[in-house]
């Protein structure tokens, strides 16, 4: 499992040649939980939603852990007809 990482002790690692992180999960002074990408710029970003202006209240970020691995696809073609 992932640690918290305060934002004081690091920040996430920039991937990219347009200055961005991987995606992250960040948890709010506020007690909000947001999946973002960090800018070298040093905002938040998460889809077209800007964090910049609570940048300040961005207290913690951990990586997003990978997706599970699945056998099968959900639904399957029999479990459609169940959900009509």
């Amino acid at each position: 499992m992932n640690e918290w990482i305060n934002v004081s002790d690091r920040l996430p690692d920039i991937i990219d040649d347009e200055g961005w992180s991987d995606e992250v999960l960040i948890l709010t002074n506020i007690g909000a939980a947001v999946v973002v990408s960090y800018n070298e710029a040093g905002y938040w970003d998460a889809f077209a939603h800007d964090f910049q202006t609570l940048s300040e209240s961005v207290a913690y970020w951990t990586p997003v852990p990978p997706a599970p691995k699945v056998k099968k696809a959900w639904p399957l073609e029999k479990d459609q007809e169940t959900l009509k």
